[in-house]
């Protein structure tokens, strides 16, 4: 079986934990991927829909094709798999309103081209089955080989809290800096890692900056004793799937 994935991007994590990590597998059981980001310019458009009938299967991740390009792809497409983890129907938690018509139209557009839908959780089967019956929940995981549990033999001085993400989220940790800072003035042995590509700094508690790697990100994560997943209680964040809670 020949299968064209479309990602978001290689250094993505939705596209390493919902694609790339399981190429071995797919390889193993005989599938013939090939993993490419979405098409930018008109000529990798077109290269991409005169390519598209040799595969059996195109996996699409998060993104939605818009009409008249949705058109094409689902006439020259053997087959659709729509893969998300994401509240890709909704504003995210800074818009004054979460809905939006146009989001949701894109959605559903997708999703009703779509010969099977993958959700990252109940809440995102849930918008996806009001236009596509066909929908399988398959969480974010990790690989457990590859994160190895903690030692925690070692005694050391300093208490580490802290949060990987990216730049895109690091605003949910930024909102609890008061929090931060009370433990920063009553407790001198705390310090707030953050691995991210992006930073704040606080007045009363050490702030460590971790660029965020693929290569490093297990072992920066070992070196925490707390870790934060800071959420809102609102449409945007219901879609998430809960991978810093994992990691």
């Amino acid at each position: 079986m020949k299968v064209r994935f479309l990602i978001q991007g290689f250094e993505v994590a939705a596209s390493r934990y919902r694609v790339l990590q399981y190429l071995p597998y797919l390889e193993s059981k005989g599938v013939e991927p090939l993993v490419t980001t979405y098409p930018r310019s008109p000529g990798e458009y077109r290269r991409f829909l005169e390519e598209l009938p040799q595969y059996d299967v195109l996996f699409m991740q998060r993104k939605r094709f818009q009409w008249p390009m949705l058109g094409l792809v689902r006439r020259r497409a053997r087959r659709i798999v729509f893969d998300f983890d994401d509240a890709i129907m909704f504003h995210n938690s800074r818009a004054a309103s979460p809905y939006s018509r146009t989001r949701q139209k894109r959605f559903a557009d997708m999703v009703h081209a779509s010969d099977h839908v993958i959700a990252g959780n109940s809440f995102l089967r849930e918008q996806a089955a009001r236009y596509n019956e066909r929908v399988t929940v398959l969480p974010t995981a990790i690989d457990g080989s590859r994160y190895a549990l903690k030692e925690y033999n070692t005694t050391r001085d300093i208490v580490s809290i802290g949060w990987i993400g990216d730049h895109g989220s690091i605003h949910y940790l930024e909102r609890m800096r008061p929090v931060f800072e009370e433990i920063g003035k009553r407790y001198q042995h705390v310090q707030l890692v953050i691995i991210c590509d992006t930073f704040f700094d606080c007045d009363n508690i050490r702030v460590v900056k971790k660029m965020w790697s693929s290569e490093k990100e297990v072992g920066d994560l070992q070196d925490l004793d707390i870790g934060v997943m800071s959420l809102l209680d609102d449409p945007w964040l219901w879609c998430k799937c809960g991978l810093k809670i994992l990691q």
